[in-house]
């Protein structure tokens, strides 16, 4: 049977939907486990799942903060705050974790929170096939389609987070 692993960020609606795939994965007789934010994420997985966990360098109140701002942005301030500041600093903080999951658990394919851009790049460099998972029906092209320098800024912010990401997950950190 498949062995898979769920890369998660620290959001509670991004690590619950992931509990009834891996569910019914496991019913299916494969494999699962998750790699996140030890603090956020372990408390939400059924006991005795397959954990790794990462013990983030963002510290605690850095979160607490990142939780506040964004609940208080909304359009286009949320969206800069998210790919200008969360999602980059959340992948470069998940690399190595994400890393050693993949070299510990050697997972048939990863299924990456499409937030969580760490488990894509270390899959990508380890040649290993992937699934984006979307915990929104919201896609990004879509919703920004009416806004084409704001759909470039935001395919410039992956672009960067792409090439410093891939060179962290060769190199190391």
């Amino acid at each position: 049977m498949a062995r898979f692993l769920f890369v998660v960020p620290p959001l509670v609606g991004h690590v619950n939907p992931t509990l009834s795939v891996a569910g019914e994965l496991q019913a299916h007789g494969h494999y699962v486990a998750w790699v996140g934010y030890r603090e956020v994420v372990a408390p939400r997985l059924p006991d005795g799942a397959h954990f790794f966990g990462i013990d983030t360098q963002v510290a605690r109140e850095d979160l607490a903060i990142f939780g506040e701002k964004a609940m208080s942005l909304r359009g286009f301030a949320a969206l800069e705050f998210l790919w200008g500041e969360i999602v980059p600093r959340m992948a470069r903080d998940m690399i190595p974790g994400v890393r050693e999951a993949v070299h510990t658990y050697q997972p048939s394919v990863l299924v990456v929170d499409r937030q969580a851009l760490a488990g894509a790049l270390v899959a990508r460099t380890s040649g290993l096939p992937w699934a984006t998972f979307a915990t929104t029906s919201a896609d990004r092209r879509e919703c920004l389609g009416d806004f084409p320098k704001v759909l470039d800024w935001t395919d410039d912010r992956l672009r960067e987070l792409q090439l410093v990401g891939l060179r962290l997950v060769v190199s190391g950190p």
